[in-house]
């Protein structure tokens, strides 16, 4: 049996470079956002495929931040992002907070989408 793949950070910085899971990550992210109402949607994913599902994402983020927190938190919720892990994250020296919260949605939604490959190919 094939052993589950890695889920830390470094890793996931390896699977942030394949495109096709990149896709797969945007379709699940545009799935969670739009059950709160939010419309997202993104262009061909390209070989910079995480800086573009970034880029569009971090706006949203950041506005959300703005005008209704509580929106965010309950996002977060459903994407299965701890409050915890917004306040220990090491990776955020010099983001800002829209930014990390972005980078830990797409690392959230990613981890969820390598996992559900793996389950899949044992079927």
């Amino acid at each position: 049996m094939e052993k589950l793949p890695a889920l830390n950070n470094e890793a996931l910085k390896v699977y942030s470079l394949q495109p096709e899971l990149i896709a797969q990550t945007a379709q699940q992210i545009i799935k969670d956002f739009n059950g709160y109402g939010i419309e997202l949607s993104f262009n061909d994913i390209t070989i910079n495929a995480y800086e573009e599902l970034h880029h569009n994402i971090e706006p949203v983020v950041k506005k959300l931040l703005g005008n209704n927190a509580a929106l965010l938190m309950e996002l977060l919720y459903r994407i299965d992002i701890k409050e915890s892990a917004l306040s220990n994250d090491t990776e955020a020296q010099n983001e800002s907070a829209s930014d990390k919260i972005t980078r830990l949605i797409i690392y959230r939604e990613l981890q969820k989408v390598v996992t559900r490959n793996y389950f899949r190919k044992l079927q």
